[in-house]
């Protein structure tokens, strides 16, 4: 295929309805390519089953194209990009679930938002007794407490800042 031809075709390419595409964008600024991203989350959580220890953290993905939801961190190397909190096995580091972030457009449903993403990636493997390691983002008492009961039933290892309020005196510095 020559690169005119390609460049044609990937102006060509949609994967939502173009009549409500104002409409769900307002909604959901994520709606352009959901039905793709979901598909692919979908088909990583079938086809692989993950062992006893997962991560969860965050990855950056370099991004300069339009995007609502694209991100600046003056001290990173490639300094646009897009942000997707992500559960990887520890052992194979298959990616075997992923949430977008969105920005202030996220709907946490009253949680804060490391707890909302810790519990949204990890309810595939509900209930399984693994362990996760996240670092401090994602990490509180509270979230450890949640998730030791029903119906989590996952252990958490993780970094914590020192200043949070659920740190006893006497462990802090």
């Amino acid at each position: 295929m020559s690169r005119y031809r390609f460049v044609f075709l990937l102006a060509c390419l949609r994967f939502d309805d173009k009549s409500i595409r104002l409409t769900n964008r307002s909604l959901d600024v994520f709606s352009p390519i959901k039905k793709v991203w979901n598909l692919f989350i979908t088909q990583c959580r079938i086809n692989y089953t993950p062992g006893s220890y997962v991560t969860v953290d965050e990855q950056r993905l370099g991004f300069r194209g339009r995007c609502p939801f694209r991100m600046y961190i003056p001290n990173k190397p490639s300094k646009y990009g897009l942000k997707i909190p992500m559960i990887c096995d520890s052992s194979t580091r298959y990616m075997f679930d992923a949430i977008p972030y969105i920005g202030k457009g996220t709907e946490t449903n009253g949680l804060p938002l490391g707890e909302y993403f810790m519990k949204e990636l990890s309810k595939s493997i509900h209930g399984s007794c693994r362990n996760i390691t996240c670092d401090n983002w994602f990490t509180s008492v509270p979230i450890a407490k949640s998730l030791l009961k029903e119906p989590f039933k996952l252990t958490i290892v993780g970094t914590i800042r020192s200043n949070k309020r659920e740190i006893p005196e006497e462990l802090k510095n």
